[in-house]
């Protein structure tokens, strides 16, 4: 147990983090209405839309922390696994605006309309622009949630660690709201493959304190592919976050000494040790909202064979 807000391992945390199920978390059928738009409606893994090219950010060969994979600035509006439809505007191949209707339900493990639209509906909205600052490629994106949904501070959420006895029950809230910005910059490409490159990225976000147990979050970092050519398929990536914890959950902290914000640090570094075996090793220090818990010092080895 790390005592964290933010699960350590969100690729262990889901569908559900406490048991081993089999699950169908996204099926979606796709229209194009042209070359550069189309439509997906069904049931939406919204975890895939996330991504930023010099994060690693899949989870299983780069980093594994949450707060680099998914910005958690919408862990309280926004579902992991849920009915909704999407338009995607795409530009020179990549999306560059998204609108989407989702149910606020989370339904990674389950099927039907039994409760469909039944805790109101979340509105998604996401604008990115491709730059070219100094002839390298880089990314710029704004990004927001609504959702009428009534929750509280506790409500489950996939990309949050279980709060039960943490905090004291609050008063049902209906309405929340987050935004953020992301940025990556690459800082080298390889001349020879463009698409080996390192660079520096940044996701941030702000979100209402009530019924968001997150209010503010910041992460900054370096990563991408190994510039030497000896390890050319090699990957890197060292990271820090902040997550700011709603002033409402502190308040009604449950523990002494009470919650405070989350901070921590992940590097990690992924070795080619063939092309078809990956090994990644991974180091962790979290200092947790719990303050009755002692900062945490984790180190993982995972490895992803290609077949």
């Amino acid at each position: 147990m790390t005592g964290a807000l933010l699960p350590a391992n969100l690729m262990l945390a889901l569908p559900v983090p406490d048991r081993s199920v089999t699950s169908m978390t996204g099926v979606v059928f796709t229209q194009f209405l042209s070359e550069d738009q189309f439509l997906n409606i069904g049931k939406i893994n919204t975890l895939d839309r996330f991504e930023q090219p010099l994060t690693g950010a899949s989870g299983l060969t780069g980093f594994q922390n949450t707060a680099f994979i998914f910005n958690p600035i919408f862990a309280r509006t926004e579902p992991y696994s849920t009915l909704g439809i999407e338009w995607i505007y795409l530009e020179n191949e990549e999306p560059m605006l998204l609108l989407a209707v989702y149910d606020s339900n989370d339904s990674p493990t389950t099927s039907g309309l039994d409760t469909f639209f039944d805790n109101g509906v979340c509105l998604y909205g996401e604008w990115n622009i491709q730059t070219r600052f100094f002839d390298l490629p880089g990314h710029h994106g704004l990004s927001g949630t609504y959702s009428n949904g009534t929750y509280t501070s506790l409500t489950p959420s996939s990309y949050l660690d279980p709060l039960d006895g943490v905090v004291q029950l609050s008063v049902p809230k209906t309405g929340s709201w987050s935004l953020a910005y992301n940025v990556d910059q690459a800082v080298y490409v390889s001349p020879e493959n463009p698409d080996r490159a390192w660079g520096v990225f940044g996701d941030f976000g702000i979100a209402d304190s009530n019924p968001n147990p997150i209010q503010l979050f910041a992460c900054v970092g370096i990563s991408g592919f190994n510039p030497m050519r000896s390890r050319s398929a090699d990957s890197f990536g060292i990271g820090f976050f902040f997550v700011g914890v709603s002033e409402q959950l502190k308040n009604r902290s449950a523990l002494q000494p009470p919650l405070h914000d989350e901070l921590g640090v992940e590097l990690f570094y992924n070795a080619a040790v063939s092309s078809w075996y990956h090994l990644t090793t991974d180091i962790q220090v979290i200092e947790p909202f719990r303050a009755d818990v002692n900062t945490g010092l984790l180190l993982g080895v995972r490895a992803h064979i290609d077949f």
